[in-house]
């Protein structure tokens, strides 16, 4: 069973194979293709920074997709296989894209990815998720750069976040793996920015308490991100109990919240959370009202912010997130909620965005577009 490509983005895969319908046969123009789409994306939501990978994601996109049966790759070029073509042509249409990226795209990839496999089976068997406490910084636990060691740095690590942690489980430190991890990273490492090693080494202590070690931090993020994308899982590093990542399952083989629906992956049935308006807009008004009147400021927050408390709250997608946003701003232009959204007239923004926190858009048919900032006029909300 193959294993995956470091391609973070499922857009990029389904951009491919609209890509090679539109007439792209070699790496190169694959490539260009995806680019073009992705830049057009940054733009939009004023996003600086490409995924890594971006020079070889010609390749890599084709590769995976032959590996799941959608193309073929022929000495005359890619070329669709039937299956591609179905998914392709549904892909086109705004009105079935979604539910080929359900019922076709998402399953096919679980089920052909080993790792995709392991990461579902081990955050299924999660109570609340994973945590990993920030890395501390060489300033916070030295108080000279000069005095920085892998080994006593990794140390110092445990008593420092011992001393930050405000979450309900206790740390467990298992010395000797920690010890065995950093000799041999030490060995065998030869990196010459050693706070990046330390990083990674940390992070891979951390999520062997979750994942028994079978995938490390830079798999783990791929994955993760692939799952956040199909709404399987979400994360933040931006919740305000918790200084670090917190990643949660949205998929359960049990009903954990009233409005999850069933899905089929591997002729298995599992639950996953994707509320519609009419089954949760009332949560969904009383955590919105909740976190915008908690946050620090006055008047307009930053739409990231109000999306990682509120999905972490309610245990949402944040595409489910935007789904009720926009509906919420409908109603209340409507009059049929006690709760109005307004957009900051400047949208100038507030804070950094990334793929993971990217601003909402609303639709240019709403007068309001992409916007960063948000407000709520709570006239009629009794708090």
């Amino acid at each position: 069973m193959p294993s995956i490509t470091p391609t973070h983005d499922p857009k990029y895969h389904l951009w491919g194979l609209i890509g090679i319908r539109n007439g792209a046969r070699s790496s190169g123009e694959l490539r260009q293709y995806i680019l073009q789409r992705n830049d057009a994306f940054a733009q939009r939501f004023r996003l600086m920074v490409r995924d890594s990978p971006m020079e070889k994601i010609g390749d890599l996109i084709a590769l995976e997709l032959e590996q799941m049966g959608y193309i073929l790759r022929e000495t005359s070029g890619y070329r669709l296989t039937g299956k591609g073509n179905e998914l392709s042509l549904a892909l086109e249409n705004k009105e079935t894209a979604q539910a080929a990226v359900t019922n076709d795209f998402m399953p096919t990839m679980i089920s052909t990815f080993e790792d995709m496999q392991i990461f579902l089976e081990k955050i299924l068997g999660l109570e609340d998720g994973v945590f990993i406490p920030k890395v501390p910084s060489v300033s916070e636990v030295y108080e000279t750069t000069q005095d920085f060691d892998l080994s006593s740095y990794l140390k110092r690590c445990k008593t420092y976040i011992s001393s930050k942690w405000n979450w309900a489980t206790p740390l467990q430190w298992n010395e000797d793996i920690l010890s065995e991890k950093t000799e041999h990273w030490v060995e065998e490492s030869t990196s010459n920015r050693p706070f990046d090693l330390a990083r990674a080494l940390y992070r891979d202590y951390f999520l062997a308490r979750y994942f028994g070690g079978e995938l490390g931090d830079v798999k783990y993020k791929v994955i993760r991100d692939r799952f956040h994308y199909f709404g399987l899982a979400n994360y933040s590093e931006h919740l305000p109990d918790f200084d670090g990542e917190v990643m949660y399952p949205l998929i359960w083989k049990e009903r954990k919240v009233r409005y999850a629906k069933t899905i089929v992956l591997d002729q298995e049935t599992y639950y996953h959370s994707h509320p519609s308006w009419q089954e949760i807009s009332k949560e969904f008004l009383s955590a919105l009202w909740e976190v915008h009147r908690s946050s620090p400021g006055v008047g307009y927050v930053p739409v990231m912010d109000l999306r990682d408390r509120i999905c972490f709250n309610l245990r949402i997608s944040d595409y489910d997130f935007d789904n009720l946003l926009r509906q919420a701003h409908i109603e209340g232009q409507r009059g049929h909620t006690s709760i109005r959204i307004l957009a900051d007239p400047t949208n100038l923004g507030g804070r950094e965005t990334s793929k993971k926190r990217i601003p909402i858009d609303f639709g240019e048919a709403t007068g309001m577009g992409v916007r960063t900032l948000i407000a709520l006029d709570v006239s009629a909300q009794k708090s």
